[in-house]
């Protein structure tokens, strides 16, 4: 955190933050913690910036913050109980302090953007990008399966939040699923000629949507692109010894069968679970035109919730894909009983 200088409050600001430091600045009417601070010059950390991430994650010790999403699937209770919100999501409602010993003192050297080479690009479904890239050098510390990193494309396409698709291996080489949409910059960039060789930078990994305990039964629900942090979490999985391997069951919402490509990627993980230990595939499909040769789970997810979930009441759930899926997905498992710190959350926002 930079504090070499304290902003002054600018006209017409509805409410002034101070850091335990003596840096202050002011927040303007509808500007979020991190909008004003990053405004103000201060080198306030942050990722996703839509409260994904925990980047940005603080400790208000005086004041009153209104939160615009729920904190909870980022923060503890225990850190919630304390003052800890996300500064990305919440808009200040009076004068405000803030630990500034709890902030990130920049990033370190070895958490900088790494540049990388494209390796592969290949449309696997009609509106998902494999991307396959290799680090000039692999990150230091590696990542944690479920995590993701900006990509950006330096003066062409703005840095963009993908989750790894596949565990570290340490040697630099990732893959990611890109999702095609009209406005979707990177994706158009990729296709719009062969960009095998070409280069963009990787930032270092972030979010907190990892493993809870890799020993507990493990319920998965992706839809689209959500698939990525899954296949990454099940990989790592699929490496722990044989009489450590959980069951595991895992729900794909796809529209149609051209829109399946879950099989091509988890089939190989399936060879490596222990023999006896049960792994479950599930695909349901919203839109799957009749007639075909289609014999799996028709219509939404939610209408076959309570088969999806029967047998793993007591495992961790990790959810992942559309907002309206993952927040429909964790409603239910409330009602159901699941404790709400078995839930593990991770919404897919369209990357412009």
């Amino acid at each position: 955190m930079s504090s070499s200088s304290t902003p002054k409050p600018r006209r017409g600001a509805a409410h002034t933050v101070t850091l335990s430091d003596g840096t202050s600045f002011a927040v303007a009417a509808g500007q979020t913690l991190l909008q004003a601070a990053l405004a103000a010059g201060l080198e306030w950390p942050n990722g996703c910036r839509v409260g994904l991430c925990g980047s940005c994650r603080c400790r208000v010790t005086a004041g009153k913050v209104r939160a615009l999403t729920d904190f909870g699937d980022v923060i503890s209770s225990q850190d919630l109980a304390q003052g800890d919100v996300l500064a990305c999501r919440c808009h200040v409602q009076s004068a405000l302090t803030v630990a500034s010993d709890y902030l990130f003192d920049g990033l370190a050297p070895d958490e900088a953007d790494i540049d990388a080479t494209v390796t592969r690009v290949e449309r696997i479904t009609p509106l998902v990008l494999l991307l396959e890239v290799r680090l000039d050098k692999p990150h230091p510390n590696g990542y944690n399966s479920g995590q993701y990193a900006r990509l950006e494309v330096p003066g062409v396409v703005p840095a963009r939040c993908f989750s790894f698709a596949g565990a570290c291996r340490g040697d630099g080489e990732l893959r990611f699923f890109v999702r095609e949409f009209p406005g979707g910059r990177l994706g158009e960039w990729l296709t719009a000629v062969d960009r095998v060789g070409a280069r963009l930078r990787v930032s270092r990994p972030l979010g907190h949507f990892v493993l809870r305990d890799r020993k507990r039964p493990a319920l998965f629900f992706a839809g689209g692109t959500g698939l990525a942090p899954v296949l990454a979490m099940l990989e790592e999985l699929a490496s722990l010894p044989s009489m450590e391997q959980p069951p595991v069951r895992v729900v794909f919402a796809a529209r149609d069968q051209q829109h399946l490509f879950h099989r091509d990627y988890l089939d190989p993980v399936v060879n490596r679970w222990a023999f006896g230990t049960p792994i479950e595939f599930v695909s349901v499909l919203s839109r799957e035109p009749r007639p075909s040769n289609w014999k799996g789970l028709r219509g939404y997810f939610y209408e076959h919730l309570p088969t999806l979930t029967t047998g793993f009441e007591q495992a961790d759930a990790y959810l992942c894909g559309p907002p309206g899926l993952v927040d429909a997905m964790q409603l239910y498992l409330l009602k159901q009983g699941f404790a709400k710190d078995r839930i593990s959350a991770d919404r897919f926002l369209p990357s412009f």
